[in-house]
């Protein structure tokens, strides 16, 4: 089995390192800080609907947060 980063060039036992692209400076940083940030927000709200008497399953407290979050 080869890491994540190693690919075997086709037909040969020949592996190659795959680079990930890096940002240049001035470009948005990764989604990755967004998209924390938003599960946070709809966690938090997840957990305060739980907590209401309209409270569902988790899985539907946090599709309504969700669904919430996005309509704001």
């Amino acid at each position: 089995m080869t890491p994540n980063n190693v690919a075997l060039d086709a037909g040969t036992s020949r592996s190659r390192t795959t680079r990930k692209r890096r940002a240049k400076p001035g470009q948005m940083v990764s989604r990755n800080e967004g998209n924390q940030a938003n599960r946070e927000k709809i966690a938090e709200r997840a957990y305060w609907i739980s907590q209401s008497e309209q409270a569902g399953s988790d899985l539907e407290n946090w599709l309504r947060a969700e669904q919430e979050i996005q309509d704001a």
